[in-house]
């Protein structure tokens, strides 16, 4: 072995190690276009030094070596992981995901992982890192290695690691202050800091949460000391006016406005083309999860951690959530969805919302298909528990799923639709990832086309108000949805008009109203509580009844999308970067800075009450 490798072996394993994930630091940083400010590379060294300036402190090579092979296959596993993630929701990896791991695993079998490079590339990669750990194994275990003794010099790599860590203050910016401290909002972290400087402060938190978790729930307590609890939402003109009606509110997978059509689709054209119909809704899921879209649509709160709250916090009790109001109204409140009931820990979530009865996949029965349940096969069993006849109001909360990505190719469940646009003419020349996408929403369209049937049938349909909207953007097939979404305005940045979602509330008594007012998710629920005469503590919700508008009561606030994300009518930002500015602001600069501390504050003061279960005391 040369004398060389045996004098400083220590040396020559943190070296490799140091290049490999230099190496994953590049390679994400080329695929997805990440450029970071010149001096946070200082940070990004320094993380990437800190596991191998530790692990080269552990004396026998065996074991070393052993922590080395570990860290490498954990770190390409998240490395395949992150790529991944930020192709489909612009996600990264974080240690509180590991809570809902296996939901990641049964949606992720449905998707190709190694989506962000050819096959050729990957090939690249894992020989690099075989021949790295290789060469590892031959100075540490090979016939010719070195057990040397303890030397003081080997806390030099950790060392330094840590104190450029620590001097960061001197050369970090001002606006990256608190998101270098707090990396919740994932992908501006990922853009501002990297890939590796993220996995360092992401695991840091973790630990910190861990330790000092009594310590955020005393600060959590002591920020909502001073909430309101009797300053009620400010009512519409048309509060009251479906009072004591039933309520279907069906979240559709991923619908796109750009794959409905009057003919094809022409149930779920109709029911989101009649009634109130909102053209300036907003998609507010955080990174595009479904559960978050589902849990702000049903309590108009935000959760922007990175651990996922239907798991973290479903021993919790939310008695301001829809289905509680209106279980204390008299009405009876159901959820439906055709996935399995443990998946994002729904059927213990749902009980916490004060849902009566989750009907999830295990109690139905499905034909075999090549991906998801047909929406069809869905509605048509369940008719009888969405839409029962009784006494008493209902409240059905329906998810759809078979318009769930991916769209790379054609489903075998779908044959009966393909034809059918084949035939019709007017898509010759779409992509087939759009044509996918529109014979699932047909099969959605039959579906909502047995429950419309069901209802007439029943003579309930007058009695009934059904609330449509999309959980998000159809991030499978993301370069389809820019290609086929209308714009009105674009920009260079983003073009923040991608995530507008399809939101509209019928009734066959409403007279068909478009309504371009800027409004999200958030707006949801208070609006619809606004309809049916049902009063919200103002503090409890972040959203407000739409029908404000009417009247300029309507508060001027920012459509959260994360600490950095905003969507408002003076100011936009993507990322911390102004997409757009009223021309009347003097200042952008100022007011986006101080826009984006009240933003931190009710991001902070929404997740204090997650954190000190506030709402288990309206139940006592």
């Amino acid at each position: 072995m040369n004398i060389n490798i045996k004098k400083h072996g220590r040396l020559f394993e943190f070296s490799i190690l140091f290049t490999l994930f230099l190496f994953f630091e590049i390679l994400m940083s080329i695929r997805y276009e990440i450029s970071i400010y010149l001096p946070y590379y200082f940070i990004t060294f320094a993380s990437i030094a800190l596991v191998p300036g530790l692990l080269v402190l552990v004396h026998k090579n065996k074991l070393r070596f052993t922590l080395y092979a570990l860290y490498i296959f954990f770190g390409f596993a998240i490395f395949v992981a992150d790529t991944c993630l930020f192709h489909y929701k612009e996600d990264i990896f974080s240690w509180a995901m590991l809570k809902d791991v296996g939901d990641g695993l049964t949606m992720g079998i449905k998707y190709n992982i190694f989506i962000a490079f050819p096959w050729w590339e990957w090939m690249i990669i894992l020989v690099v890192c075989g021949l790295l750990i290789g060469f590892l194994m031959k100075i540490m275990l090979g016939p010719n290695k070195v057990e040397a003794p303890f030397k003081w010099s080997r806390l030099l790599y950790l060392s330094l690691a840590i104190l450029t860590l620590l001097s960061s203050g001197f050369y970090l910016k001002e606006v990256d202050l608190y998101l270098y401290q707090v990396p919740q909002d994932k992908r501006t972290y990922l853009l501002t800091f990297g890939f590796s400087s993220f996995n360092k402060q992401d695991a840091l938190q973790t630990l910190e949460n861990f330790i000092m978790n009594g310590q955020i729930r005393l600060d959590a307590s002591e920020m909502i000391d001073d909430v309101d609890d009797t300053t009620n939402t400010t009512p519409s003109h048309l509060f009251g006016s479906f009072e004591d009606k039933n309520v279907i509110m069906i979240m559709t997978e991923t619908v796109e406005q750009y794959a409905m059509d009057p003919i094809l689709t022409p149930i779920l054209w109709n029911l989101y083309h009649s009634g109130y119909y909102f053209t300036q809704t907003y998609g507010v899921a955080k990174t595009n999860y479904t559960y978050d879209a589902e849990f702000k649509s049903l309590t108009s709160m935000m959760y922007y951690n990175n651990d996922n709250i239907m798991h973290t916090y479903a021993d919790n009790q939310f008695t301001n959530s829809l289905p509680s109001l209106l279980k204390n109204e008299g009405y009876t409140v159901n959820a439906f969805h055709s996935f399995y009931g443990h998946y994002f820990n729904r059927d213990e979530m749902y009980e916490a919302l004060g849902f009566e009865h989750y009907y999830a996949y295990e109690e139905m029965e499905f034909s075999e298909v090549d991906f998801w349940p047909l929406d069809s096969e869905f509605f048509g069993q369940n008719l009888d528990l969405m839409a029962p006849v009784q006494e008493d109001p209902f409240f059905s909360f329906v998810i759809t799923l078979s318009t769930h990505g991916a769209f790379r190719e054609q489903r075998s469940e779908f044959a009966p639709y393909y034809p059918l646009i084949e035939a019709d003419g007017r898509y010759t020349g779409h992509d087939e990832e759009f044509i996918n996408l529109l014979a699932a929403q047909m099969d959605l369209d039959r579906g909502l086309e047995l429950l419309v049937e069901d209802l007439i049938a029943k003579n309930l349909l007058a009695d009934t108000v059904i609330v449509l909207f999309s959980d998000h953007k159809n991030y499978s097939s993301i370069e389809v949805t820019k290609e086929y979404t209308p714009l009105e305005h674009e920009y260079e940045l983003y073009n923040y008009e991608y995530d507008i979602i399809p939101f509209a509330i019928y009734n066959p008594t409403i007279t068909t109203r478009g309504i371009s007012s800027l409004t999200s998710q958030y707006d949801i629920m208070p609006t619809l509580c606004d309809l049916l005469g049902i009063p919200l503590v103002a503090d409890y919700v972040y959203g407000q009844s739409v029908f404000l508008y009417d009247t300029d009561q309507y508060v001027d606030k920012p459509i959260i999308l994360g600490y950095n994300r905003w969507v408002s009518k003076n100011l936009i930002v993507y990322d911390k970067q102004i997409v757009y500015v009223d021309p009347a602001v003097d200042n952008p600069m100022d007011l986006m800075v101080s826009m984006q501390n009240d933003i931190y504050q009710t991001i902070e003061q929404f997740h204090a009450y997650f954190l000190t279960d506030y709402f288990r005391k309206t139940a006592d």
